[in-house]
């Protein structure tokens, strides 16, 4: 089945739960949902929400604007939990504090930065975002990353353009943020990545991914300022595929030549 959102602009007030096999789509940026619902760090506007892993969700959400105009808002725009073979596509996302996409398995448990972690025995597959355009979405004040993610194998995250440059000093998170996320088989390609220069007290990383079993590829990117990717983690191993990661024929590039005075953590194209 589809949802189809005709032309306009919809203010939403409630979270919408999507069941399986159940697709939105829209008919471009004019198709404009406007999310004003109570804080919720943890909840999405669209939730694509199993209690199963691995469940198929055979399904997209494509053609649509979604912008949160509640700046007070923590709100997730789209969540997808235990699900696979979920595609976004073609969407705008634009200034949720929380992220614009979590994609996510089962949350192991771990306890502080090099505490104790359980590595997941299942992992979602056949996911895939891409052709979007997301701005503004985390802050580094609610951790997540505009696309966050865990418990993925082969997720797809291509031809987007990312932008998290919009907000005030320190409040522009992450985009791609997987620190416990137990990666493998993830593409990265194709994509245009924007921060600012840089953040005067924190860590600005536009990637930070940590926890990979192997087959991670990064290629064909744009990254413009801040740290490009960090992958220092834990574990970094190869698993079952030839390599841990891969990561080749991208453009990391700063506006200007920082100073070692503005330089707060140290400036990286890669970090491992």
């Amino acid at each position: 089945s589809t949802i189809h959102v005709k032309a306009g602009t919809y203010t939403e007030t409630l979270s919408c739960n999507l069941a399986v096999g159940v697709n939105i789509e829209g008919e471009g940026d004019t198709s404009v949902i406007q999310i004003n619902i109570p804080n919720n760090s943890s909840y999405g506007a669209i939730n694509l929400v199993s209690s199963t892993s691995k469940t198929n969700g055979n399904q997209s959400i494509s053609n649509i604007k979604i912008v949160s105009i509640a700046e007070s808002l923590e709100t997730i725009a789209i969540q997808v939990l235990k699900r696979s073979n979920v595609k976004i596509h073609d969407v705008t996302i634009i200034d949720f504090l929380g992220s614009a996409i979590s994609i996510k398995g089962v949350t192991p448990p771990y306890t502080g930065f090099n505490g104790t972690y359980v590595i997941p025995t299942l992992y979602e597959t056949g996911n895939e975002i891409y052709n979007s355009v997301i701005t503004d979405c985390a802050d580094r004040a609610y951790g997540g990353g505009s696309i966050d993610f865990n418990d993925q194998e082969g997720l797809l995250i291509h031809d987007n353009i990312f932008r998290n440059d919009g907000r005030a000093d320190n409040h522009n998170g992450n985009i791609l943020s997987g620190w416990w996320g137990f990666s493998k088989g993830l593409k990265i390609y194709n994509n245009k990545f924007y921060k600012p220069l840089i953040e005067t007290t924190g860590w600005n990383f536009i990637g930070e991914i940590g926890m990979s079993y192997g087959g991670n590829e990064v290629y064909n990117n744009e990254f413009h300022n801040g740290v490009g990717l960090d992958i220092a983690a834990i574990e970094n191993v190869k698993g079952t595929y030839g390599y841990s990661w891969w990561i080749h024929d991208n453009l990391f590039q700063l506006d200007r030549r920082i100073t070692l005075a503005e330089d707060y953590h140290g400036m990286y194209a890669v970090c491992w």
